[in-house]
């Protein structure tokens, strides 16, 4: 484990080789810390590592409209620790542990109220922070499901259509 290289009885000192620590060089200390040092190596020591964190996706609910309101999201992936922190946008929200495999942070209303692409991660100190995944704060698209055949005659100009749930648009022109 350690190398004496020399022994001062004058100075208290000994130098010690740490080939793995100090790539080879000496490290100096004083005799007292050398007994410390020495001592320690006989304590029961426990290490348990800290799993990084990774996002599976995706994450539930997957978007939101603008001004929704504040909402529950759940995160789902591996390495989730009872400290884990699910960071929306760079900053932290308040998360609950609920599994190593998920955690569910509550989302206010002011972080959905404009449109934009939000980031989410998960971090655990000091385990590290997980991998990226984007949050979609968007108005829906439209789409439109017609439950039977619809004949149109050709030259006939285009089909005006008025939605039940507009979503802000008024109608809509199709052409063909």
């Amino acid at each position: 484990m350690y190398n004496s290289s020399r022994f001062s009885k004058s100075k208290k000192e000994i130098s010690v080789k740490w080939p793995a620590i100090h790539y080879g060089g000496n490290f100096r200390m004083k005799l007292r810390d050398y007994f410390l040092l020495f001592a320690a190596m006989f304590l029961p020591l426990t290490a348990s590592a800290i799993p990084v964190p990774l996002i599976n996706q995706p994450l539930r609910p997957d978007a939101a409209a603008p001004g929704s309101p504040g909402f529950t999201l759940t995160v789902s992936g591996t390495g989730f620790v009872p400290a884990s922190l699910v960071y929306w946008n760079g900053s932290p929200r308040s998360t609950t542990f609920v599994s190593q495999s998920k955690s569910q942070a509550l989302i206010f209303a002011s972080d959905v109220s404009t449109p934009r692409t939000v980031s989410v991660t998960v971090a655990s100190s000091p385990g590290g922070s997980s991998n990226v995944v984007f949050f979609e704060v968007a108005y829906p698209r439209s789409w439109a499901a017609l439950g039977a055949p619809v004949r149109f005659a050709a030259g006939a100009g285009p089909l005006r259509w008025q939605p039940e749930n507009s979503m802000g648009t008024t109608s809509s022109i199709w052409r063909w």
